[in-house]
């Protein structure tokens, strides 16, 4: 229904469904291109980041942070775009992923 009204009422708006939540954002504006924004004004190096992810929303940070982690549960298209994939899910995804992260930098 919402994107009915999205596209009858000609809205300037993306609606992406996470599979936990529905995101609408203006276009153009995704977690990639907000990310980059974030650490511009931070004045961080992008190769000094790590994103975490498990669903479809997270393609375009995946995209433009290469030091990515998909925990187990996450889709097929994030996965395809990992660095490190974990073997658990979740909140115990994270943990396992930043260790192998962690192993990997040393």
């Amino acid at each position: 229904q919402a994107q009915k009204i999205i596209d009858e009422d000609n809205l300037n708006v993306s609606l992406t469904d996470s599979g936990y939540a529905y995101h609408i954002n203006s276009k153009g504006v995704d977690k990639g291109s907000g990310f980059l924004e974030a650490i511009k004004m931070l004045e961080v190096d992008v190769n000094d980041t790590i994103a975490i992810g498990d669903s479809e929303t997270d393609v375009p940070l995946f995209k433009v942070i290469k030091n990515n982690i998909a925990v187990s549960n996450s889709t097929e298209n994030l996965k395809k775009l990992a660095k490190i994939i974990t073997t658990k899910k979740s909140g115990e995804g994270v943990l396992e992923g930043l260790d192998m992260m962690a192993s990997d930098l040393r």
